[in-house]
């Protein structure tokens, strides 16, 4: 009888363990969806933010995601995904080229143009934004980084990573997984 109760805890013990290694790689196996849903996300509204660009010859100025969708809804995309797959919402940010620095000195004279004699005056520099970010907090729902233009960007890591698209910084996306 002794040994019937060993071999019945022991086959307890061992399912036991079987449960934790199942339990662990369906949870992996969820963050894994979830973080390929976010990768779609976000190069969904890579794609609206470049078609939007292409119509307007500049990105679109917003400094959130539903300021994002104000411009593009319903012209690029009937409904703009504003979360990632594990329902923290996405952080979408346009910056503009820096202003042309002030001098206090009288400015240099010009050569005559070829349009001198039109009558219209050279117009300033475009302060349209020249690039953009839209990012994922990762499953942890916090960013790593305030500014999102200072990602270091690559392969990265673990679920918790933010997941980051741009358009002319380097981007940071999950190992393994397409490039963005």
């Amino acid at each position: 009888m002794a040994g019937f109760r060993l071999l019945i805890g022991l086959f307890a013990l061992l399912g036991l363990a079987f449960a934790a290694l199942v339990g662990q790689n369906l949870t992996n196996s969820r963050n894994r969806s979830r973080q390929r849903k976010t990768m779609g996300v976000l190069r969904t509204v890579m794609t609206c933010v470049e078609a939007y660009a292409v119509d307007h010859a500049a990105y679109p100025e917003a400094t959130t995601i539903d300021e994002l969708a104000r411009l593009v809804e319903p012209t690029y995309i009937r409904d703009l995904p504003r979360t990632d797959g594990w329902g923290w919402p996405l952080d979408y940010r346009s910056s503009a080229p820096s202003p042309p620095p002030t001098s206090s000195a009288p400015p240099a004279p010009s050569a005559p143009s070829a349009s001198a004699g039109s009558g219209t005056a050279e117009s300033s520099p475009s302060r349209a934004p020249h690039c953009y970010v839209v990012r994922s907090p990762g499953r942890d729902g916090l960013f790593e980084q305030a500014d999102p233009f200072t990602v270091k960007g690559g392969p990265t890591v673990g679920f918790d990573r933010d997941i980051v698209f741009a358009s002319s910084t380097p981007s940071q996306w999950p190992e393994g997984s397409m490039r963005p």
